[in-house]
């Protein structure tokens, strides 16, 4: 038979249950809580309790520490929702460009096998622009570099804008790319 330990911030062995419940009300103060300020707490639900018993509760139940644990574990457990949260939403843009991806394919097949060929409206730069926009898309959501291209520009733009000669200009790009090679 498996035994689960409990958590820390459930109740204890041997912890009477009206300390039990002033924990609990302890752990809904969230990370900030304080002696002071489950008094106040207890006091707004009608229970007077001195600060000298509540500390000595604290110690010898070890709320502070019970506490702590209580607060790691809700933070873990939002991140773990969150990469899930972005994992779903990766899953949904990859599906999105592959969609967008082959609806192009299948619209500029049907439209160049036909003898009339691209519907006036249609222009097939947009086309290519759609394509390129749905594979960037799909290349950042599987987490892939979509902007290597881009750097190369932006480094010349930076290079203009400080008033770089030609010969550093093409030495600013050649180290960028340098880099781009190591980190790929």
């Amino acid at each position: 038979m498996l035994y689960m330990m409990p958590e820390p911030w459930e109740r204890e062995k041997g912890e009477p249950r009206l300390s039990f419940a002033k924990f609990n009300v302890f752990l809904t103060l969230g990370p900030h809580r304080s002696l002071p300020k489950l008094r106040q707490a207890l006091a707004d639900q009608g229970q007077k309790r001195s600060l000298t018993r509540l500390k000595q509760l604290s110690l010898k139940w070890l709320w502070f520490l019970r506490a702590a644990a209580y607060d790691a574990d809700i933070q873990y457990q939002a991140r773990l929702a969150q990469i899930e949260a972005v994992r779903e939403m990766n899953r949904q843009h990859v599906d999105l460009a592959r969609s967008v991806r082959a609806l192009v394919a299948r619209r500029l097949g049907e439209w160049l096998g036909s003898a009339g060929g691209l519907p006036e409206q249609v222009r097939f730069r947009d086309l290519v622009w759609a394509m390129a926009e749905a594979g960037k898309l799909e290349r950042l959501a599987m987490g892939e570099a979509t902007a290597r291209v881009d750097l190369y520009s932006r480094v010349r733009e930076l290079a203009d804008e400080y008033g770089l000669s030609d010969t550093e200009k093409a030495n600013a790009v050649a180290a960028a790319g340098r880099i781009v090679k190591r980190g790929a």
